[in-house]
């Protein structure tokens, strides 16, 4: 049933910056959920959103007095979120959240699991609708390309996406603000989409960070290897410090391989190959296309909780352990690169040094 009986639910930005224009581009696709408000401590942003016709509040006290929303669309910055989530379930408010989902800080993450409780939390995990992904996907899962031994993801930038001019435009710089560089920052989606389009299982990661332009306080670049559950391996090799934009993603397999380069994606298995061009606006850095549908998934979930409550649990579980591979990759990094343990369950990582001889065990 809908809530409140109403047909359409009503919801509020978090932090209307960059991102928010892209979610909001999304909610035009997506007549069940319309955004009505914004919360920004900046001025000018506020007048941003009422220039979009959105109702703005500097704070989201002050929002929860004058007109609670049916849920919140967390849109700021990584430290901010925790406080967010936290008051959103205080209040019985869904919530979706921009990545990275959970960031250290006070609550370690099971402490911030127990206080969230029986909270909807959503992550957006956007990458999983870009059409091309989807087909990825379905290909992968249909096992043409035999079982996987490989994947290997190419994430290359001219820079990190800029914040709005008014407030802080380079934040992802600040690690206070952000939790880290490019890791935290882009790290997400190639976690999420690695584990979950192939089902790999990481068991150890060694990750190598560092900054290829001067005066960064945050790393720019990262070399991530996973290595998984059978002796299949997963690296990342992402980079801000390019003079173009790159996306490739590839996945070889014990029959054949498929890739995913922009929007061309390519399989071949058993002698036979296919080419196809899905259209999925890898160079828009909002991602503003691939937003309605899951808009969509996250309507469909708000009106048949008791239904979607298993895939809820799954994916903030597969944001959780997205986090703490993550956090591992930093604590390997600090070590030179030294293999450190993936724990099997996802609230828990045990850190311990493997050795690289250890690591495909």
């Amino acid at each position: 049933m809908p809530l409140g009986g109403r047909t359409v639910l009503r919801g509020a930005i978090i932090g209307f910056g960059s991102i928010a224009a892209g979610h909001l581009e999304g909610y035009r696709g997506c007549p069940q959920l319309a955004v009505t408000a914004a919360v920004d401590p900046s001025p000018s942003r506020r007048a941003a959103a009422e220039r979009a016709g959105l109702r703005a509040f500097p704070e989201l006290a002050a929002l929860l007095a004058a007109e609670p929303p049916d849920f919140l669309d967390v849109c700021s910055p990584p430290s901010s979120h925790a406080e967010y989530l936290l008051a959103a379930a205080a209040q019985g408010i869904p919530a979706l959240c921009e990545k990275p989902v959970f960031v250290p800080g006070a609550l370690s993450y099971p402490e911030l699991l127990a206080a969230l409780g029986t909270a909807v939390v959503y992550p957006c995990q956007n990458y999983k609708f870009a059409p091309v992904f989807r087909e990825a996907g379905a290909v992968l899962r249909s096992g043409r390309i035999g079982e996987l031994r490989h994947v290997r993801f190419d994430i290359t930038r001219s820079g990190h996406a800029r914040g709005v001019a008014d407030w802080r435009p380079d934040w992802r710089r600040d690690a206070a603000v952000s939790g880290g560089g490019i890791l935290r920052d882009h790290g997400p989606h190639g976690v999420y989409l690695a584990t979950g389009l192939t089902g790999l299982r990481p068991r150890s990661i060694s990750a190598l960070l560092g900054s290829l332009r001067a005066g960064w306080d945050t790393e720019d670049t990262a070399l991530v290897r996973l290595v998984c559950e059978g002796g299949a391996d997963i690296e990342l090799r992402l980079t801000w410090a390019a003079g173009f934009r790159d996306s490739r993603y590839l996945f070889v397999g014990s029959r054949g391989f498929l890739s995913v380069d922009n929007d061309t994606l390519c399989w071949s298995a058993d002698g036979e190959r296919r080419e196809l061009t899905i259209r999925s606006d890898f160079d828009d850095p909002t991602h503003r296309s691939w937003f309605a549908a899951m808009f969509e998934d996250f309507h469909a979930a708000l009106t048949d909780r008791a239904g979607h409550r298993d895939r809820l649990a799954e994916l903030v579980a597969e944001s959780v352990l997205t986090s703490r591979i993550i956090d591992a990759g930093y604590r390997s990094a600090a070590l030179d690169g030294e293999w450190l343990a993936v724990a099997d369950q996802p609230q828990a990582l045990d850190d311990q040094p493997v050795g690289a001889a250890g690591a495909g065990s």
